[in-house]
This record gives C-alpha cells, structure tokens and sequence, in this order.
C-alpha cells in the first residue's frame, strides 16, 4: 500500500497543533509523516508476503512500541508532563468511540485468548452501528470498552492501542466522563511526532471502529499454539519490536520547535498550557 497524499487520518490534538506552529515544523511533520507511511507500509508488505497472520501482530507489536517509546520520553522531558493525570482505574475514556487499524484487532483478539479474556460480541455489535458523531447514544454500559475490568482497569494494557497510549489529560479527570459531564472541557497534554506515527499508521493501514475491526477478526477460526502461547509471555512486557523500524527525519528538530512554538504561544489557545490542545 503506497502512502496516500496528504494527512488523511489525524487527531483534532494533531490538527489543531500544525495551525499553532511555524511552516518549517509543519514542513517537518509532513516529511515525518511521509516518512512513517513508508515505514508502516514496508512492515504491512513483508506480513503480505509472508502470508503469516502472526506477521500482523507483529506489525502492530512494532509501531505500538515505536510510539510508546515517543510518549514516554516526551512525558518525561515536557515539563508539563508531570501534570499528566491519567491514572490506573480512571477510564472515562475507555468508554469513547476508537479507531484502530487491522493489525491491532489482530494483537487484540490474540491477547485476549491468551489470556482468556472473554470479549461481549452483542456489546461490540451495538457499538459497530455508532460512529464518531453518534457514539454518545449508547448507554454508559454499552459505551465501555469491552477490555475494560470492574474495577476501571485495562485488561490489555500491554497491547493497547496507539489511540489510548497517546491520550493524555491535564484537567480534572471527571471532565472526561461524556455521561456526567457533557461537552466537559477536556485538557489533553499530546505528543506530536508520537501523534504523526500514529496518524501515519492509521492512514496506511487503514483506520476502522474498534467494534467493527474486532468483529471481523472474530469471525475468523482462533489459532493459538504453544509457540506463540511462549512468546506472548516473553512480550507481555510490550517489548516486541518488528525489525526494519526506524526513528523519522528531524525528530529532534520537532521537539525543538513545539517547545519554541509552545513558549511563543502560551496563554493564547483558549487558556492551553504548553504540549496541551484544548479537547
């Protein structure tokens, strides 16, 4: 699949940063992006070619990894980063409308069989007749992720997707929760280039309701033998790495510029503190 012209699927935190910083570092997020689409589509042809259903997972195994990496060094060096409130059993927004591309429904259907997580087919059915726009007419309990725990934890948080490893907070948690507090205010503190990854992955692959990719994977006959029963126990750490996965062109210099461009425009989008976009 050869990268399409233009950002075709993107985040309003991505969307709303490229209109905030200079020329240059938009001309630096398309050469990332074009870049990333190249990467993404290099791993998608070797899992074509090696026909192996294992390949995808370890596509989507690689770019998680890749952007997670992204997230947590730019957590660790944003000095906002330490205001990300996102916490274990705080999930308002594991009950909102995802995207994913195939290969994550892949790792995600795996995942669960593994470790014998039974997954609500009539709750992901009356999720796949919602979109993006709609979403907001499933009750609370539908609206759940079906990975979601009793107790508000993710129970594949290891294999999440790269929606949810790069959604973060500032503002107070409750102002995430679509039931109690609509159109809530929604600080999120965002990093660009895992954003740029993520949208070229998206873009390449093909992005897909959740609901609607896992059902489709569903129908498919589980297969799940010893071998790879031991090598998710090896990688339960999300440490698996497809090879061929390489850091983008001028990843230093975004950084360098969305701390220019942060300082310059502070206090100027509707109250937003630097590394953060209004939800």
């Amino acid at each position: 699949m050869k990268p399409t012209k233009g950002l075709v699927w993107y985040s309003p935190s991505l969307k709303g940063w490229l209109k905030t910083v200079s020329k240059k570092a938009q001309r630096e997020a398309r050469e990332m992006w074009d870049f990333y689409c190249a990467q993404w589509a290099a791993l998608e042809r070797r899992q074509l070619d090696a026909a192996d259903e294992a390949d995808a997972k370890a596509v989507a195994a690689a770019i998680q990894t890749a952007i997670q990496e992204e997230v947590d060094e730019y957590v660790q060096k944003h000095p906002v980063g330490k205001a990300v409130q996102c916490r274990r059993g705080c999930s308002h927004c594991c009950r909102t409308h995802v995207d994913v591309y195939p290969q994550e429904a892949a790792l995600l259907r795996e995942v669960a069989q593994w470790q014998h997580i039974p997954i609500d087919e009539a709750r992901l059915a009356r999720q796949a007749e919602k979109t993006v726009d709609t979403w907001r007419e499933l009750s609370r309990e539908d609206s759940a992720c079906v990975f979601l725990g009793d107790e508000g934890e993710c129970r594949v948080y290891e294999h999440r997707p790269g929606n949810c490893r790069k959604y973060m907070v500032v503002s107070d948690p409750q102002d995430c929760d679509m039931h109690a507090r609509p159109g809530g205010a929604v600080t999120v503190f965002f990093a660009p280039h895992a954003e740029v990854m993520h949208s070229a992955a998206m873009t390449t692959l093909g992005a897909e309701s959740m609901a609607r990719a896992l059902l489709s994977t569903l129908d498919q006959p589980e297969q799940l033998d010893d071998e790879q029963d031991d090598q998710h126990r090896d990688d339960s750490a999300g440490r698996a790495v497809a090879p061929g996965v390489a850091m983008g062109p001028g990843r230093d210099r975004a950084h360098q510029h969305q701390d220019q461009d942060d300082h310059q425009d502070q206090g100027q989008r509707h109250g937003a503190t630097p590394g953060v976009a209004r939800g």
